[in-house]
This record gives C-alpha cells, structure tokens and sequence, in this order.
C-alpha cells in the first residue's frame, strides 16, 4: 500500500474554520459567565470570600472553555473573556489587600518571582521580537499567571480553603473524565469533524490508518482531580469509596486520552505523594494501586486495546524521553550560544495570528525549557528554577516533622504536584507550554502560606511556654 494512501475509515479531521453560529455561542457564554459570577460573588460576606469565589469560577470556566472554544471554533474574540475575568479576580484581591494594607514585598520567595517576571517583560522589547505586540500577548499568555502565587498566598493559608480548592479540583476533573468517556462513546472521529481543533489526539496505525483518541476536556485536570482526590483522603474524608471511585474514573479518562507526558508526570505526582508519606499511608497507596490496575483494564476495554502501544510506552520512559524530548535539549547549549541575551517573548502568541510572522523566531525543538531559554536567555529558567526549589524545600522542611493530619497531607500532595510539574519541565517535557498552568502557581502559593501560617504557629506557642528560673539554694 502506497504510505500516503489511507485505508477506508477516519480520515485526517478538518481544521477550524469560522461558523456563522460563532458570534453567538460566545454571546451566551459571556452572559452565562456574568450571571454566575454575579450570583457567586453577591453572597460572599467579605472581600477574601468574594476573591476566593471569583478564583473558583475562573478555574471552573478555564476547564469548560476548552469545550466552548470547539463549539465556537476557536474564534478569537471568545479569548478576552478569560482574560476579563482573570483581570477581574486579580482587581477584586488587590481591593481586599489595600484594605488589610498588606504588602507583597512580605510574601515568601516574591524576589525570585519578580526577577522571572521582570526579565520576560524586558523580552517583550527585544530586538529580535517581530512586533511588541507579539510580544506582550505572549507575556499576557505564558508569564501573568504567575500572579496566580500571590493570590494563593493569601487565600489559602488554612486548611479549610485549602480543603475546598481540593474539592473544586476534584470535581472539576470528574467533569473532564465524563465528558472523555462521553466523547469516546460517540465517536472521536465524528467528534473531531464536527468540532475540530488545532491539535488532535491520533495516533498512526501500523497499516497506515488513523485512529482518534478523546481530545476533550483536559486531561492535566483529571490528573490534578486524581491528586486532589489523593489530597482529600489523606486527610481522613469520610467518602473515600467516593473519591477512589472518581480516581479510578480519572485515570480512566486519562488512558483513553494517550498522552503520555501526562501519564509521566501522573506517575510523578503518585511516586512523590508515595514518598512523601511512607510508612503512613500504605494502605491508601494499595488502594490507589488498586484503583489505577482496575482503571487500566477498563481503559483497554473500551479503546479496544487501541492504546496499548502507548501504554507500552511508559515502561520505557528513557526511550520515549529520547525520542521525543532528548533532541530539543541537546540543542540547549547551542541556542543559548547563539541567542545569549534571547530573542523575546512570545512564539506561542495568539497574536500571531493577526500578523505576518514570517519574521518570528521559531525553534521548533518540542522542548519547553529550550524554547524558554531561547526566548528569555539562560537567566529566566535559572530564576524558575531557584524559585522552585525554595517553594519544595520550605514545604519539605515544615513537614518534616508534622502530626500525620490533614495540613501535612494537603502539604504532601502540594509538593507533589509541584516537584512533578517541575520534574516535567526542567527534565524536558512540558505542560503544554512554559509552566503556566494555573495549579503549578496556586499550589506553590498554598504550599508557602501553609508552610509560612505553621511556622508563626509555631514560634507563638514557643513563646508560650514559661521559662524556669534558675534556683539557687544557698546551705548555711
């Protein structure tokens, strides 16, 4: 058979194209949007609750955007939406935090950050950059989540919010993993043509056909659900037939998607939870064991074992890692060479979509920390990656000793989370993109005003405690 010949059956799916139906899809959804958020915030009794509020609408409609944008066909004025109302939630925290006039310079590791931030801005200017417009698109893109650190820094230093974020992260990923299997009862394929996306999830058969995996929602999310599910057993939850029932659902979804990346960086998360809480929580470990061997089987079943070369795959993770990643970062030192000072901020920019970017640098190395070292100059991933450790080593050190209770077992799954995010990127792999992903900066917020909120704990009852007087006794 002639390899460019495809057999009967699915076919390369079409790519997005401009609806007359558009305008108003986005139209519903912007007044949907308004009416729930309004509704939310109007029962938040303080500022810190209505900021709190608004940062779980915008999470819940970060993950349901992926669905809207392949309805709306990718339309680009369905993008300042997210933009509107991540702008709204940062307005409604800097309102509380004037009016408890407290100071960002008092937040943990906030230097690191601001030098990160500083010098992707500068890059904005770059004189290799196209147009600034790119340019600040693509600082709006991949750099302003990081400001998602300080929100979380003051939201969630106590177990209590901590506990709903996990819930929210919990069921938003229960969602993505339903709306998987859904698109898998349904037809991939016929999925794909009727509202098809930029990048499809296909692999090649070995007959030259194509087969289409479920590309909706968010497979990072039902990895995130699966951690914040780890998150809220570890702190003895009453329900944890429930939640290893939504793990096993998760990790379902998960399979049938096939990316392997997020299977690596799943694996991560569960062997640095493992880890972390050995010898305290092994029959939990069995159990999520147990949950994800189950979660396998059914996986295989409904794909009909269409994945199991990619499940075969993360059996050797150096093979896949020198295939698809190893390349791109061989070319780190040459590009770094070539490009000391880098050439600016925003390759991955939507803005690109509205210019000629015949005259964009493009590395093209599938490797996010080659394209950011490129971009930024060796400067912003060494500044990533001090911030990093600090958030891991503050976390580790305040849990070393801490009662097996539900704030180290929020801490635990934190780190986690950010040692597999981070053992993902800076090892070659990715997100997607940078680390811009919401959950890598609210878990390292969370992770440093827990640890921070412990340790004034500590030093108050420290200070509690009475000192002896030493006693003489004078025999005549």
């Amino acid at each position: 058979m002639d390899p460019l010949t495809l057999p009967a059956g699915p076919m390369l799916a079409p790519r997005p194209s401009p609806a007359a139906s558009d305008p108003l899809v986005v139209f519903v959804t912007a007044v949907i949007l308004l009416a729930v958020t309004l509704l939310v915030i109007s029962r938040a009794r303080d500022g810190r609750e209505r900021t709190l509020r608004l940062l779980f609408v915008y999470l819940t409609y970060a993950l349901i955007e992926v669905g809207v944008k392949r309805v709306a066909h990718f339309a680009w004025f369905l993008y300042p939406i997210k933009f509107a109302l991540f702008f709204a939630l940062l307005l409604s925290w800097q309102n509380w935090r004037s009016g408890h006039r407290l100071r960002l310079r008092n937040v943990p590791f906030s230097g690191l950050l601001a030098g990160y931030l500083a010098v992707a801005a500068v890059q904005v200017f770059n004189p290799y950059q196209a147009n600034p417009i790119v340019g600040a698109l693509g600082w709006l893109t991949d750099f302003m989540y990081a400001a998602l650190y300080f929100v979380a820094f003051d939201l969630f230093d106590g177990v209590e919010p901590m506990r709903r974020l996990l819930r929210l992260t919990a069921v938003l990923g229960i969602i993505s993993a339903v709306v998987c299997v859904a698109e898998q009862w349904l037809g991939p394929y016929e999925m794909a043509v009727r509202y098809p996306m930029f990048v499809q999830l296909v692999h090649f058969t070995a007959d030259g056909g194509i087969v289409y995996r479920p590309s909706s929602l968010s497979p990072y999310s039902e990895i995130f659900g699966v951690a914040a599910m780890l998150g809220l057993f570890a702190g003895r939850h009453r329900r944890f037939v429930w939640l290893f029932a939504g793990i096993a659902l998760c990790v379902v979804a998960s399979i049938l998607h096939a990316v392997r990346i997020v299977w690596m960086t799943g694996i991560a998360i569960l062997a640095l939870w493992s880890l972390l809480n050995r010898g305290r929580r092994i029959v939990s470990i069995a159990l999520v064991a147990a949950s994800i061997a189950l979660a396998v089987n059914i996986g295989m079943t409904v794909s009909e074992g269409a994945i199991e070369r990619s499940l075969k795959s993360v059996t050797t993770p150096l093979d896949t890692f020198q295939r698809t990643r190893l390349p791109g970062l061989m070319g780190l030192p040459t590009i770094v060479a070539t490009f000391p000072f880098g050439v600016g901020v925003g390759e991955g920019s939507p803005g690109l979509r509205f210019i000629d970017a015949a005259d964009v640098t493009n590395f093209d190395t599938h490797n996010y920390l080659t394209e950011l070292a490129g971009q930024m100059s060796i400067v912003g991933p060494l500044l990533l990656l001090a911030f990093t450790i600090k958030v891991l080593v503050g976390g580790r050190r305040s849990m070393w000793n801490a009662e097996p209770n539900e704030w180290r077992a929020q801490v635990s799954i934190s780190l986690a989370v950010i040692g597999a995010l981070a053992a993902s990127f800076f090892g070659g792999g990715g997100l997607g993109a940078y680390p811009v992903t919401d959950y890598f900066w609210l878990l390292c917020g969370a992770t440093a005003a827990l640890t921070d909120a412990r340790q004034v704990q500590v030093r108050s009852v420290a200070s509690l405690v009475p000192r002896r007087r030493l006693l003489t006794r004078v025999s005549a």
